[in-house]
C-alpha cells in the first residue's frame, strides 16, 4: 500500500454544525488561532502559518465550509479530516474524497 500523499489544502463541508463548536474542534486539533479576522462572508483564523477560514451558508445554506490552507494540521488530506470532524462533531461532513 502506497502511502498517502499529503494535500497542499484540505476543504469540508459541516452540516448543522455552529461556528464557534467547529472553531472549538479546530483549536483542539490545530492549536491557538489568532483572529477571528472579518473576510466579510466568511470568517479567517491563522494558526502559526497559512490559514483557516470557516464559511458559512454554503452548499444548501445548511453547510459551514471549513478550508484549511496551512500544512499545520493533522490531516493529510480532505477524506481524514472529514472522517475526523464527522466522528468529534457528530454531524454530517461533505469533502472531495479524491481519486484514491
Amino acid at each position: 500500500m502506497q502511502p498517502v500523499e499529503r494535500q497542499r489544502e484540505v476543504d469540508v463541508y459541516l452540516r448543522d454544525c455552529p461556528l464557534d463548536r467547529a472553531v472549538a474542534w479546530v483549536r483542539a486539533n490545530v492549536g491557538p488561532l489568532v483572529g477571528p479576522l472579518d473576510g466579510g462572508e466568511s470568517v479567517m483564523y491563522h494558526p502559526a502559518t497559512g490559514a483557516i477560514i470557516f464559511t458559512p451558508g454554503v452548499e444548501d445554506g445548511r453547510f459551514l465550509g471549513v478550508w484549511f490552507n496551512t500544512c499545520h494540521r493533522p490531516w493529510a488530506t480532505d477524506i481524514e479530516c472529514a472522517r475526523a470532524a464527522s466522528a468529534a462533531l457528530g454531524c454530517v461532513v461533505r469533502c472531495d474524497p479524491g481519486s484514491s
